[in-house]
């Protein structure tokens, strides 16, 4: 049996008034007064017939949908990416919108997924936020083009005149750790990274090369090795670390001197590192991009970087309101904007 919906008719008859006053009522009309005992009389007899509004007739009245789509290519789990929907929805919320999550990849459709979403619920917008700095492909860009659909990426560190663009300063940010480690005996850099050529890693290994040339008395060494997922946990991801060491990370380890520096791009490799530190008694300085959660390090120099993720979400959201507002879609060019990573650096 096809399902019967509830209609603003079915409404009325329940709070006995007319179907005009219910459409008043639901749509919160401005240039009508109804009582406030009116108004809650209609109010209950919708919520008791589990009336659901209409989405597009209400749509082509308003002319937009007041509802984004959030595209997430990564992982809820990542603390990081999670504290930027919350920053999305921040800003949704306080502009009165509410967000649907879409698809990413999906084979066999007319578009991408979250294009398919876009068009089928009629969504205001959308906001991309990548994995591994991968933003939509040429095909989906020619559908955003052809529809001048209002879109946000994050992440993508690619600025195309199609969409915004919302991302972290990589080079800026890891260039200030490394240097905040450097100090007047520093002669060895080791650089430990993963063996991804996307846009973010080569822009952390350009600004970990410049600094190592900038101090011609110190030698740059970096192992690049591919990591290998140990375990999937809900809040973490924990590394095998034994690819680095069957690599000869501990006899490089070992001519370490106190003022030299590890680098670690993944801020979870930092345990292990400290670990065969204490293992071969030598001490050394520590850095990653990112900030590694743990006390005990023997009081030695650690340098991280402070993301401001949810700030970011907001700058996502914020710039696709602009691009919302009327008007907008017409004017020349999008908005890039690009986040600092705050460096932190401390003895703990």
């Amino acid at each position: 049996m096809a399902r019967r919906f509830t209609t603003v008719k079915d409404i009325a008859e329940a709070a006995g008034v007319s179907a005009t006053t219910v459409s008043y009522v639901l749509n919160q009309n401005p240039n009508q007064s109804i009582s406030a005992e009116t108004t809650q009389r209609v109010l209950d007899a919708a919520r008791s017939l589990n009336y659901i509004p209409h989405n597009a007739a209400r749509i082509m009245r308003n002319e937009k949908s007041c509802c984004v789509g959030i595209v997430m290519n990564r992982s809820f789990q990542i603390q990081r990416f999670s504290y930027v929907a919350a920053g999305i929805m921040d800003v949704l919320n306080w502009q009165n919108y509410r967000a649907l999550l879409c698809g990413g990849k999906e084979k066999g459709t007319l578009y991408a997924a979250y294009l398919e979403d876009y068009f089928r619920y009629q969504l205001d917008g959308l906001i991309f936020i990548c994995d591994q700095n991968e933003g939509p492909d040429r095909e989906a860009e020619r559908v955003i083009v052809k529809n001048q659909i209002p879109m946000v990426v994050f992440d993508s560190l690619e600025q195309r005149g199609s969409f915004g663009t919302v991302d972290f300063d990589y080079y800026e940010g890891t260039r200030g750790i490394v240097q905040s480690l450097i100090g007047p005996a520093t002669r060895r850099l080791l650089y430990l990274r993963p063996a991804y050529e996307n846009r973010q890693e080569l822009l952390r290994e350009q600004a970990v090369r410049d600094v190592a040339n900038s101090h011609p008395q110190i030698s740059l060494e970096i192992m690049k090795k591919t990591p290998v997922n140990k375990i999937q946990k809900a809040a973490d991801r924990a590394v095998y670390f034994d690819v680095f060491i069957q690599a000869g990370l501990r006899e490089r380890l070992k001519k370490m001197r106190e003022e030299d520096i590890v680098f670690s791009d993944w801020a979870l490799w930092l345990p292990y590192v400290k670990d065969e530190m204490e293992r071969l008694g030598v001490s050394f300085r520590l850095g990653s991009p990112a900030q590694a959660e743990e006390a005990g390090w023997g009081n030695r120099k650690v340098a991280f970087g402070d993301y401001q993720n949810f700030r970011a979400g907001q700058e996502c959201a914020e710039l696709l309101m602009e691009m919302l507002e009327p008007g907008m879609e017409k004017k020349p060019g999008m908005k890039h904007k690009t986040l600092p990573i705050r460096v932190i650096t401390k003895n703990i």
